[in-house]
């Protein structure tokens, strides 16, 4: 399943899943994720030069604040970086560097009171650096679990991501790709 059709598919049963009520206790927390990512298209056109990216990203890293709500859904903010190597094209020897600013709204499938399955959709600003820098949307689907200890989780999760950023000069490149990460939440 490609990127866009995983995104649209999380997006569509976060949605109808959201009037489903059962109790969850509120709470904030604070995460802090590592993983691996893949970026999808690593042959791309820029400014009529071509490129090759490393398709393995390296430093990979996220975090997020997030307010679970009653009823198993919650709402975070969110960071996410990751950088790819170019491999050929005018820039050899320098990185494209991906950083996305985002929302994300997520709804918990409870497995008795430590184990969080869940499932949510995210949209937000994208970001890309090479020579310049440039802007645009980005969307993010994500799925994973949530194994919930008194003051700490431990998260397993994976992330989708559609992004397109374009700089001044109206060129884009297509930052968008799957990871998988795991890390900590430290609840308050």
């Amino acid at each position: 399943m490609n990127t866009k059709k995983l995104i649209r598919t999380l997006t569509i049963i976060t949605l109808l899943s959201i009037g489903t009520f059962t109790y969850a206790e509120s709470r904030n927390s604070f995460s802090f994720k590592v993983g691996t990512f893949d970026m999808t298209n690593t042959s791309q056109i820029i400014n009529s030069s071509a490129y090759v990216f490393e398709a393995e990203s390296s430093s990979v890293f996220a975090f997020e604040y997030e307010r679970q709500l009653r009823n198993n859904f919650s709402i975070a903010a969110g960071y996410l970086q990751y950088t790819n190597q170019i491999i050929s094209g005018s820039s050899v020897n320098q990185t494209a560097d991906s950083t996305h600013f985002m929302a994300i709204g997520r709804k918990y499938f409870p497995i008795g009171r430590y184990i969080l399955p869940y499932i949510g959709v995210g949209v937000g600003l994208s970001t890309v650096t090479i020579d310049g820098s440039g802007f645009g949307p980005g969307f993010h689907g994500v799925a994973g679990i949530k194994f919930n200890l008194k003051s700490i989780s431990l998260i397993i999760e994976t992330r989708a991501v559609s992004a397109k950023p374009t700089d001044i000069y109206n060129d884009s490149l297509d930052i968008s790709g799957n990871g998988v990460f795991a890390g900590l939440a430290f609840n308050f």
